[in-house]
């Protein structure tokens, strides 16, 4: 994939694993390894991995030049209380970067939403929760930035998709009380499985758009910014 894809002007990582069980003890001289290989393939960029693990145990992080954190505070862990998500990514992230002094991106967070169902207060599976819950990330965000080692965010995920009918169990990392069930797939997508948006969907264009460097006369006043 390396040699294929090297040239491609729209890579800009290589990330060696997706979750792994970095917190096994054969884990780091594994991903010592592989991303020695990727790097011998590709000596221009640099090498990432997507961390599920507890930074006082992972193993894979020694190994990459960025972390990549997935993290779903608010939803498979607080779920229902997005209140503490600013708290609690804020901690964790600073305990990351005081760890391994690397850069650090989110690569995953999301809710599951229901089109069109809207509650106020906010609750579960609602786009009101789905808002809420991603505005209490981008405080976060913000703030980590501000520091100097937060480097970028990706939300999970662009569209919902389909899944087996089984029950999604409690993650081992993880502090909920049990697991979350599918409501007909994953519906962490910001579009629908049919492309049409969600509230988050327009939230998040006005979050890219001012954090662009250039502004675009187009996207100047969107009435769908949030006032934070």
């Amino acid at each position: 994939m390396i040699q294929r894809d090297k040239n491609r002007p729209s890579v800009v990582m290589w990330s060696i694993a997706n979750e792994p069980m970095s917190d096994k003890p054969e884990a780091g001289d594994y991903f010592k390894k592989v991303s020695a290989h990727a790097r011998s393939l590709d000596k221009t960029r640099p090498i990432t991995g997507a961390i599920d693990a507890d930074y006082k145990t992972d193993q894979m992080s020694q190994s990459l030049d960025v972390l990549m954190i997935n993290r779903y505070y608010g939803w498979y862990s607080d779920c229902g209380y997005p209140q503490v998500i600013e708290k609690q990514v804020n901690t964790e992230f600073n305990n990351w970067y005081n760890t391994h002094k690397k850069p650090i991106m989110i690569a995953e967070y999301g809710a599951d939403t229901l089109a069109g169902i809207h509650m106020e207060p906010s609750y579960v599976f609602s786009e009101d929760y789905e808002s809420e819950f991603l505005m209490n990330y981008h405080k976060a965000f913000d703030g980590l930035r501000k520091q100097g080692f937060f480097v970028g965010e990706l939300v999970w995920n662009f569209a919902d998709f389909m899944t087996g009918q089984s029950h999604q169990p409690k993650p081992a990392t993880q502090t909920s009380d049990g697991g979350t069930d599918r409501v007909i797939g994953n519906r962490k997508g910001i579009f629908t499985r049919e492309r049409q948006p969600k509230a988050a969907a327009r939230l998040l264009r006005c979050r890219y758009w001012n954090l662009a460097p250039l502004k675009s006369q187009q996207h100047e006043g969107l009435s769908y910014c949030p006032v934070v």
